[in-house]
């Protein structure tokens, strides 16, 4: 039955529908009203909000903004305090509760037993709306009148929610001295810990650094030191301040714990107060022997002037100990190159009429000179073979020069520059090393570290005109280099040159654990397009990379094997011998080892190639094809294949509109096609032409179509379950990649594509490419077809019981379509019409193939004039 048979009255039908979607988000229950609480919490003020108007820095206390009561009588500091009915405390506002008072406001703070440290109750600190934000709520703990000048340790339990709303100040006050600050702690509402402290001015509160950590109980623990005339505070038992000068007070005598009520749903627990007389263990040492750590090769020391420990690792107690230092390394011409291709030098960077640069530069160092610097930043212990340990590195110098000069055209003409490779002026986050230790005097290592280069090109006729291309500066994003392979070193070399920086450790030298004879060997490290490969300077290890020219990408690296030498070994085997300390890497990716293609290896005994191919350039005849895959397959690698074969353009599924004429099937998050040649392997790329809005940042950018996948149309149902659904309706469904797929995509039937940046309002190119054709060559593409998707949630229009083609506009209908879709219903649109949501990957969520609510929702509110409500995702595969 149809929906007009149903109820032959169409308003009858569309109120009886919407009756039924309000009962059916009814029967939702719990789902919908957290929904409700979603949206009236994003129309509270946000963070952001509150940070246009509040101050980031907080003010510090005052006497006379707070006044404190005087006590005339003594009492005894008390050791703790719980909060707990055991002590006197009720749960409700802590007004006159065990001497305490309130402080700004007649709710807040109170005792409340909902998140207690420990024990049942605790002290909770949250919004008063009847004050004004910056006011000072919270309470005051009782008078203890004047105590003995003595030090003192205060140590409590601290849990703040969230950050973004309010700060919370805990102070302590000597009021026998009329009321003046003796500490001050403040959790500020951006994440930070400020405490405050005088530099000579008088007292402020200064940023220790050190953030706070939201929603979780940590001890803050206060050591008011008089004997050294100092206070040192500690978050969760790491010291994070110690005063410059003590601020005016010297007795603890009366406690404030209190919020400025800047509070958006963040609250501030507190619980498990204690106060000591004297320091406790927490707050520093008095001997040697407390700041032992049990390690057998740290030096232990306590500073009594301080109460700081210091635990250093000494070479003296322990050979094993690796210091913090610089390993130095010496870069042989050729082995080093950096290629420009995925991130040329822009046209006219040159001067007027330069051509982009997109060459690879071959680097090396001046010849005996240090010219890579890799600092280990903190030190290590390897007391026995078979321990290991790891260290943060960073690349802090390099100098490099090219080995030939590289020609840059300049209005047609080719000019010649030399250059120079420093590091750029933009800081890199620091790398990792680590290592191993398998004989006593040494090991092996791994290590990956960020560089951002800096290129200095001279103009080799006219040295005056100097160009420096920072990458950093440029934008182009620092690459991670890792070593290629495992890499020796040694405590202690006995074969390198004065050249070695580091204390204990030599990167690059191997000992023969079993005749301490040692060797040095290259300690390559390789990236994106990037090389580099350094060590000591001297006797290389007799071993290197073995060319096989009957096996058409066979390297290997070969070693000594007495009474042979390692060139003796790869003879033997048939090979071609590179020379000793030479390595298979393989600098473009291609499959073929450099090696290999430098020396041309591929043309011995073959006709595939009269020259070598390029070690530099993944596709040496640039016919889309890597140049390991050709050899293999027995095709020429320096000639491109003939001109490839057209394709057909790809198909739009077609839909009725409500004037009964067949238009494109434009949808909301999906672009759908059918199409392509039987038999053929062909690609599906995707044009984003004309994005609305924001998202046009990324017009222009092109991805491809992944292989399909069955989906379900049952509404609750993603992937399709073979069997389950007793022979229930699929679709089939792919996502956008960043490289091409090529199968035969003529029997799939229908494609629906999905992925964030396919967006309501968008228009976008869909094209076939065969998998003979040059995929940068937009001539070999088929004509595109163009999908233009509607407006937000534009799904559908009701006509004749049928939901038809979007009409331009978000109405009843939609709403009725999704409620159809929702419910399940037999008669209601294709899933991918009405499918809007689904998990988030982003700013902008990628469906998933289910309606659910959420679905239901966002066309609610769209019919109620929401527009779009995500913004542009990030740019897809690197892409602009």
């Amino acid at each position: 039955m149809t929906l007009a048979n149903r109820n032959p009255d169409p308003m009858k039908n569309v109120r009886a529908i919407l009756l039924s979607a309000c009962r059916t988000i009814t029967a939702l229950g719990v789902l919908v009203a957290t929904l409700a609480v979603t949206h009236a919490e994003a129309d509270a003020p946000s963070a952001e909000t509150s940070a246009q108007k509040k101050p980031q820095l907080p003010a510090l206390f005052r006497p006379t903004e707070l006044p404190l009561t005087k006590s005339s009588g003594t009492h005894s500091t008390p050791g703790t305090i719980d909060f707990e009915s055991t002590e006197g405390f009720s749960i409700g506002w802590i007004d006159t509760q065990v001497g305490w008072t309130a402080v700004g406001s007649v709710t807040q703070a109170q005792v409340n037993n909902l998140q207690p440290s420990a024990g049942l109750q605790h002290l909770r600190i949250a919004r008063d709306p009847s004050q004004a934000q910056g006011t000072s709520i919270g309470g005051r703990g009782p008078d203890w009148g004047p105590s003995a000048v003595d030090d003192t340790t205060v140590s409590l339990k601290v849990s703040i929610s969230a950050p973004g709303g309010a700060d919370y100040f805990l102070a302590a006050f000597s009021t026998s001295e009329g009321g003046v600050l003796t500490w001050e702690v403040d959790f500020n509402w951006m994440g930070n810990i400020f405490v405050a402290d005088d530099f000579g001015a008088g007292p402020v509160l200064v940023d220790t650094g050190v953030g706070w950590v939201p929603g979780s109980y940590k001890t803050l623990t206060i050591c008011d030191d008089l004997a050294r005339g100092t206070t040192k505070v500690f978050y969760d038992g790491a010291l994070i301040h110690r005063q410059a000068a003590r601020l005016p007070g010297t007795r603890l005598e009366q406690l404030l714990i209190v919020s400025d009520n800047w509070h958006l749903s963040d609250h501030g627990d507190f619980d498990n107060i204690s106060i000591v007389t004297g320091l406790t263990d927490a707050c520093g040492c008095s001997s040697d022997a407390e700041c032992d750590d049990a390690l057998p090769c740290t030096l232990d020391t306590c500073d009594l002037a301080t109460g700081d420990c210091s635990n250093v690792l000494s070479f003296d107690l322990c050979g094993g100990v690796i210091p913090a230092g610089i390993d130095c390394g010496s870069t042989a011409c050729g082995t080093t190159r950096y290629n420009f291709c995925d991130h040329p030098v822009p046209a006219d960077f040159f001067g007027a009429g330069s051509s982009p640069f997109d060459g690879v530069v071959t680097l090396g160092g001046a010849v005996g000179q240090v010219d890579t610097q890799i600092q280990r930043l903190e030190p290590i212990l390897l007391s026995a073979p078979g321990e290991q340990a790891s260290t943060p590195i960073e690349l802090v110098d390099l100098n490099l020069i090219s080995c030939a000069p590289v020609v840059v055209v300049i209005n047609g003409v080719d000019t010649q520059w030399d250059v120079v490779v420093t590091p750029s002026t933009v800081p890199t986050s620091p790398g990792t090393m680590s290592l191993s230790k398998t004989h006593a005097n040494g090991g092996v290592f791994t290590s990956a570290f960020s560089v951002q280069p800096l290129f200095t090109f001279t103009r080799i006729d006219d040295p005056s005109q100097v160009i420096v291309f920072d990458t950093g500066v440029e934008g182009v994003a620092a690459s991670t280099l890792k070593t290629i392979a495992e890499a020796p070193w040694v405590h202690t070399a006995t074969v390198t040159p004065p050249a070695v920086c580091g204390v204990n450790f030599v990167p690059g030298v191997e000992e023969d654990p079993a005749t301490s004879a040692q060797c040095c060997g290259p300690v390559g490290h390789a990236g994106l397009g990037h090389l580099h490969v350094t060590g000591p300077a001297c006797n290389p290890c007799t071993r290197g990379a073995c060319c096989d020219p009957s096996s058409p990408t066979a390297c290997s690296v070969v070693v000594e094997a007495l009474p042979q030498t390692a060139e003796e070994v790869c003879l033997a085997a048939g090979g071609q011998y590179k020379g000793d300390g030479t390595n298979c890497d393989d600098f473009d990716g291609d499959g073929l080892a450099d090696w290999f293609e430098t020396s041309d290896c591929c043309a011995v005994g073959r006709d595939v190639c009269s020259t070598g191919s390029d070690p530099n350039n993944v596709d040496t005849d640039g016919d889309g094809v890597l140049d390991g895959a050709e050899l293999v397959a027995g095709t020429d690698i320096c000639q491109p294949p003939p001109p490839c074969l057209a394709s057909s353009v790809p198909q739009a599924e077609l839909i009725l509109n409500a004037q009964g004429a067949w238009v494109t099937s434009g949808k909301n998050r999906f672009l759908s096609m059918w199409g392509g040649d039987a038999g053929s392997q062909q690609a599906v790329r995707v044009t984003l032409v004309d994005l609305p809005g924001a998202h046009a940042a990324l017009n222009g950018t092109t991805l491809w179509v992944d292989v399909p996948v069955a989906y379900s149309e049952l509404s609750a149902r993603g992937f399709d379950t073979p069997g389950a659904g007793g022979g229930e309706r699929t679709f089939r469904s792919s996502v956008l990649r960043c490289d091409p797929v090529f199968r035969d995509w003529s029997s799939d039937g229908v494609i629906h594509v999905r992925d964030e940046r396919i967006l309501p309002g968008g228009t976008y190119d869909v094209q076939f490419i065969q998998v003979d054709c040059d995929v940068k060559a937009e001539a070999d593409y088929s004509l595109p077809l163009v999908i233009v998707n509607p407006q937000w949630c534009d799904a559908a229009t009701l006509s004749g019981g049928a939901y038809l083609a979007p009409d331009g506009v978000v109405n009843v209908f939609d709403t009725l379509a999704m409620t159809a879709k929702f419910r399940g219903e037999a008669d209601a649109p294709a899933k991918v019409r009405v499918d809007l949501l689904g998990v988030t990957t982003g700013p902008s969520p990628i469906v998933d193939g289910k309606i659910t609510v959420s679905d239901l929702v966002v066309v609610l509110e769209a019919f109620s004039g929401s527009g779009y409500p995500f913004g542009p995702g990030p740019a897809p595969c690197g892409a602009r």
